[in-house]
């Protein structure tokens, strides 16, 4: 994955350890500008991580404007480099703005 614990904006293995009992269900949101290839980036970079598309869940919502759209998306996690294989794909989708 991104073997750097100092990656911008991913948070450390001990910090999701500390947060979170392994395996579990991992929710993050996705938030970005409003057109179907930011919802597919999402939808693939999450595929990527959990190896199988019936393994993810996702909920998107639109802002009241329509300008962005916000993407839940829930995986299988086994461990801490799981959900931070997940940050660091979502981080490279083109038009992200953040993740919650």
């Amino acid at each position: 994955m991104c073997g750097d614990d100092h990656v911008a904006g991913i948070p450390s293995r001990e910090a999701l350890e500390a947060a979170h009992s392994f395996p579990c269900r991992f929710s993050i949101k996705a938030v970005g500008v409003n057109h179907a290839t930011f919802v597919t980036a999402v939808r693939e970079a999450a595929v990527h991580v959990a190896g199988d598309a019936s393994q993810v869940s996702l909920a998107q919502r639109e802002s009241a404007n329509g300008t962005y759209v916000s993407v839940t998306v829930e995986i299988p996690a086994d461990t801490a480099e799981t959900v931070r294989t997940l940050y660091y794909r979502l981080q490279a989708v083109a038009d992200l703005k953040t993740l919650l």
